[in-house]
């Protein structure tokens, strides 16, 4: 097993061998767990993804040359449903290790949706009024010592990761191929992410950097969409069944071409996939190391008092916002809205209201003579 255990850490070819010889029934002590422990989750699920495609594409190629479904193609068929079976079973069991991890670091179940109507109406003035709101929380933020950093605001994915690196909340120094990488322009990392899908043997590390994952998807995404067409793929999200049956290829070189089309996009597929995961895992410890931090506190009163003030500052936008909580309130005055869908249809209806509010405030008056 130890032999087992260096050839699919060291191969993702070899990986792949093994995940699709334990997904059509290989039996051998030890060999499941050592595939989908913890720590080997994410790399076999790359390589069933992998393997995935692989067969579907060797089914389709089979077909194409002998013109019909035979036993061969019937076989690889068998492997293929086999394979896609366990990458489900795979993905979700990642799944189920994030939110474990989450749960048992206290992050998840996140805190209940407010049944207090004061304070769910000073949070959505806060949302209506967010530039006030991020002025004022920034300035209280500054008055309790903390550094900029900290309050300032994230308006993407890769700027959380940003701001996490600058507050020590994840240790991801840009040096060697990664800064190498970094500072290259658009389309030589265009360049470098289509080689990489281009060469399964051997991976990239550098772009498995938490400061270059969004840049890296976004040229994946791309590169799905350039590539999509040309491998006679109707969507760009999966490797969508070849219609072999209508096709008439003029030559084996030209099934060939076709099929190394349909497999570079199947390789963009599982690294968008692999990047997915590497994703979920930078965000998933920024969450934890933000909920475990000793600022965390002096944050939560920053915006508390933020919004307090914007009550002070606003009282008749908070009065419109009160009123239309006011149907919703129980007999002891706490909101009803037990469900996400009408929560997110009165604040729709609040959202509208003020914007009338402010509007109308804002309209020239008619003076008349």
């Amino acid at each position: 097993m130890n032999e087992l255990a260096d050839l699919i850490t060291f191969s993702f070819l070899d990986h792949a061998k093994v995940v699709v010889a334990e997904a059509c029934g290989v039996e051998r002590t030890g060999l499941t767990e050592l595939l989908y422990d913890g720590d080997r989750l994410s790399a076999s699920t790359d390589a069933l993804t992998y393997a995935q495609h692989d067969l579907q594409i060797r089914r389709e190629e089979r077909c194409l040359v002998v013109g019909l479904w035979d036993q061969e193609a019937q076989h690889l068929d068998w492997q293929y449903t086999a394979v896609a079976q366990r990458a489900r079973e795979a993905r979700k069991e990642f799944q189920r290790h994030r939110t474990e991890d989450l749960t048992a670091a206290g992050v998840l179940p996140g805190p209940p949706a407010t049944d207090d109507p004061r304070e769910q109406a000073l949070l959505w003035l806060a949302q209506h009024l967010e530039p006030q709101f991020r002025r004022l929380f920034t300035a209280y933020a500054a008055a309790a010592g903390l550094p900029p950093e900290a309050s300032a605001a994230v308006r993407t994915r890769h700027g959380a990761i940003e701001r996490a690196t600058a507050r020590g909340l994840i240790h991801a120094p840009l040096h060697g191929d990664a800064l190498h990488v970094h500072g290259m322009s658009e389309g030589e990392f265009r360049l470098r992410v289509l080689h990489d899908a281009s060469t399964q043997a051997d991976r990239d590390d550098a772009l498995c950097h938490p400061l270059l994952l969004h840049r890296w998807r976004q040229h994946l995404k791309q590169l799905q969409t350039d590539v999509a067409p040309g491998a006679l793929s109707s969507s760009t999200q999966s490797l969508a069944p070849l219609a072999w049956e209508e096709l008439r290829p003029q030559s084996l070189h030209e099934v060939r071409e076709l099929m190394g089309r349909r497999r570079l996009l199947g390789n963009l597929l599982q690294r968008y996939g692999e990047n997915r995961r590497l994703r979920y895992a930078v965000h998933d410890a920024i969450s934890i190391a933000e909920h475990a931090h000793p600022e965390k506190p002096l944050l939560m009163a920053a915006a508390r008092d933020a919004r307090e003030e914007l009550g002070r500052r606003h009282p008749d936008l908070y009065k419109i916002i009160r009123n239309l909580l006011e149907p919703h309130l129980t007999r002891y005055g706490r909101l009803r809205l037990r469900n996400s869908q009408g929560r997110q249809q009165v604040r729709g209806q609040v959202m509208l209201a003020l914007l009338e509010s402010e509007g109308a405030a804002a309209a020239p008056r008619q003076v008349r003579c």
